[in-house]
């Protein structure tokens, strides 16, 4: 009886580690559900969620500028552009967007809803049924979900069945499980964006890209390439509010 005891606790030494090793790879049917869920078990509470960088952005006509931005949950993202003596840029805030000319408000909007702000930002503080409930009130599905084959490297594509390309959707990159690519529309009847999202590093728990391009159908629109990324715990909050103007306090510290 002894003998036999033994036989049993070395086989379930030896299933249990495997059993514990599951993850999506095993599940059929794979839903965009599960995708979510797997990334956000890996690098939420990990990754950093306040960062800085400084974006070099050129637009489709060739046109360039400098960007100085600044990410926070909670869908904010300010953004200074050069020369900071014109005090120009913009804020968004959950789903409102905030322009600003000479230190003053010139424009609001509201009812902005993109996708990416939840993916590249958000995903990484909110709890995980936070972030599938505000995954699906953006449009993505969570149901449907395949796997391809982006620039050379198996991935899994969120959202979409094999063969749609329209639908809102993240494509993560198989291994690391960052994402790649992003199908979204700002506005439920406003053009369909494609993000071809790349160049990742690793940095403080997590990844992010370096560069992200974007299309409307085969048009490229404008090409964001980062610098000098810097997760940044201490941002203020008071940053991210439209008024009054405070010139980008963590300029001073790069």
């Amino acid at each position: 009886m002894k003998t036999y005891s033994v036989v049993w606790l070395a086989i379930l030494l030896s299933v249990s580690p495997a059993c514990a090793r599951r993850t999506m790879r095993d599940m059929e049917p794979l839903t965009a559900a599960q995708v979510l869920r797997e990334v956000h078990a890996r690098y939420t509470g990990k990754r950093f969620t306040h960062v800085t960088f400084v974006q070099t952005t050129t637009h489709g006509d060739g046109r360039r500028e400098t960007w100085y931005e600044a990410l926070a949950p909670g869908g904010r993202v300010r953004v200074d552009i050069a020369p900071l003596s014109d005090q120009r840029g913009f804020i968004y805030r959950s789903d409102s967007q905030y322009v600003f000319r000479g230190g003053e408000v010139v424009e609001a909007s509201g009812g902005q809803r993109w996708l990416s702000m939840l993916i590249l930002l958000d995903l990484y503080s909110l709890p995980v049924d936070s972030t599938l409930a505000r995954a699906a009130e953006l449009g993505l599905r969570l149901g449907p979900a395949h796997t391809a084959v982006w620039q050379g490297r198996k991935v899994y594509v969120a959202g979409a069945s094999a063969g749609d390309t329209l639908s809102p959707q993240v494509w993560y990159d198989h291994e690391h499980l960052y994402p790649v690519r992003l199908v979204q529309r700002a506005l439920p009847d406003g053009p369909r964006y494609d993000w071809h999202i790349d160049r990742h590093v690793l940095l403080a728990g997590g990844w992010i890209e370096r560069q992200i391009r974007i299309y409307s159908g085969d048009r490229l629109l404008v090409t964001e390439t980062y610098d000098s990324i810097v997760p940044r715990p201490d941002l203020p909050d008071s940053l991210f509010l439209p008024i009054p103007y405070r010139p980008p306090a963590w300029l001073g510290r790069r």
